[in-house]
C-alpha cells in the first residue's frame, strides 16, 4: 500500500507542559531536548509505519492501490468483504474522494453515491454501493487513490486517555534513556497500548 501525508495534524497529541508535568521536569530544564523527544515518541505511535498503526489527531492522507480489490474468486459469504478497500490509520473520519485512472489514461472521480463507507469497523471499509461495481482501471501502478481524513479529533483531549498515557510513558522512557541504545517501544508501554494497536 502507498500512503502519503497530505495535511499533518495541527498540534501534538501531548503538550510539552503535560510531558514536563508527567516527568516532573522544571519548565526551564531541557525544554528543547524534551520537545524533540516528545516528537520522536509521538512519531512511533502516530501515522505511517508507526508501531500503533493509528492516526492520533486529525490528518489527511492519500492511500494508493494498483487496482480496486476483487472478490470474484471467493465464496459468496466472503465475496463482498474481498471487494472492500480497507482504509489504514484508524479511526476514519471521512473519505474525501476515490479517484482512478481509466482504461484511456484519464483520471476519474467516482461519485460518492457509487460507494459506501463503513466506519463501524477497524479498519474502516469502502465497498461498492448496492448494484454497483468497482470500475475497470488502467494497468499501472497506483491507479487508484483514496483521500481520507483520519484521527480521533482536532485536539489532544480527543485522543483516548490510554493512548495519551502510553505516549507519556514512551516519552519518559526516551527522555530517561537519551543517548543510549533504546528499544523502539518497550514492553511496559506495549502493555498500555496493546488494545489500541492495529496491524494489517
Amino acid at each position: 500500500m502507498g500512503l502519503t501525508l497530505v495535511t499533518a495534524a495541527a498540534e501534538e497529541a501531548l503538550t510539552l507542559a503535560e510531558a514536563q508535568d508527567f516527568l516532573r521536569v522544571d519548565g526551564a530544564d531541557d525544554g528543547a531536548v524534551l520537545a524533540s523527544v516528545l516528537a520522536a515518541a509521538r512519531q512511533q505511535l502516530d501515522g505511517k509505519q508507526s508501531w500503533l498503526g493509528r492516526a492520533l489527531l486529525t490528518q489527511t492522507w492519500d492511500y494508493t492501490l494498483d487496482l480496486f480489490p476483487g472478490g470474484w474468486d471467493r465464496p459468496l459469504d466472503s465475496w463482498l468483504r474481498a471487494m472492500a478497500i480497507r482504509v489504514p490509520l484508524p479511526p476514519l473520519q471521512s473519505v474525501t474522494y476515490v479517484k482512478y485512472v481509466d482504461y484511456g489514461g484519464a483520471l476519474q472521480t467516482m461519485p460518492s453515491t457509487d460507494y459506501v463507507v463503513i466506519k463501524s469497523e477497524e479498519p474502516a471499509l469502502i465497498v461498492p454501493a448496492y448494484g454497483r461495481w468497482w470500475p475497470p482501471t488502467r494497468e499501472q501502478l497506483e491507479a487508484v487513490t483514496v483521500r481520507f481524513v483520519a484521527g480521533h479529533g482536532d485536539t489532544a483531549q480527543d485522543v483516548p486517555e490510554a493512548i495519551r498515557l502510553g505516549l507519556k510513558a514512551l516519552t519518559a522512557y526516551y527522555y530517561e534513556h537519551r543517548g543510549d541504545a533504546v528499544v523502539e517501544v518497550p514492553r511496559h508501554v506495549e502493555r498500555v497500548l496493546d488494545n489500541w494497536r492495529r496491524t494489517w
